[in-house]
């Protein structure tokens, strides 16, 4: 079962990287002759980091729905500050609210460019083509923390996002 499944990856990898599946014959080889100890240590890796990515994925998520939910409860409320823009005296509140909206705007912006980027990199050639020799449990182990790197790099753009746009147009 577990070979079966291993051949069907290593057939799909010329779709999704355009590679010839070397890299993960390589690992698939590597792995069929380590001994029980290399192969805990792998496993080990592979487990801590898949749980880490899970919970960055979580976080990820939260964040952008908490982004969404206060788009649309900034724009639930429009009616007052707008209403505060031909005032001579309350001029600044509706300045300062529009201010807002266009940062919660522009972190919609900076979080569809994140996650196209992280989805470029992740697929790109260079993050396989740099991977080390696959030949060592090592190598194995590095090329599974190389995605945490990237997801970990993911999230914290799509946390800085609110501050990146608030200061890109001045709001506060």
């Amino acid at each position: 079962m577990i070979e079966v499944g291993a051949e069907l990856v290593i057939d799909a990898v010329p779709y999704a990287t355009g590679e010839e599946g070397t890299y993960l014959q390589d690992m698939t080889d590597t792995l069929m002759d380590l001994a029980v100890g290399e192969l805990l240590a792998v496993l080990l890796a592979t487990l801590i980091a898949s749980l880490v990515m899970m919970f960055i994925k979580i976080l990820v998520s939260v964040i952008i729905l908490t982004r969404f939910f206060e788009i649309y409860m900034t724009t639930a409320v429009a009616t007052i500050p707008m209403a505060t823009l031909t005032s001579d005296k309350w001029g600044n509140s509706g300045v300062n609210y529009l201010r807002t909206v266009l940062a919660l705007a522009l972190q919609g912006i900076i979080i569809v460019i994140a996650l196209a980027v992280y989805g470029a990199i992740n697929a790109s050639e260079i993050v396989v083509n740099t991977n080390p020799v696959i030949g060592s449990v090592s190598g194995i182990i590095q090329g599974v923390i190389r995605p945490l790197i990237l997801g970990l790099a993911l999230l914290l753009v799509v946390i800085k996002s609110k501050s990146i746009a608030q200061s890109i147009v001045g709001a506060n």
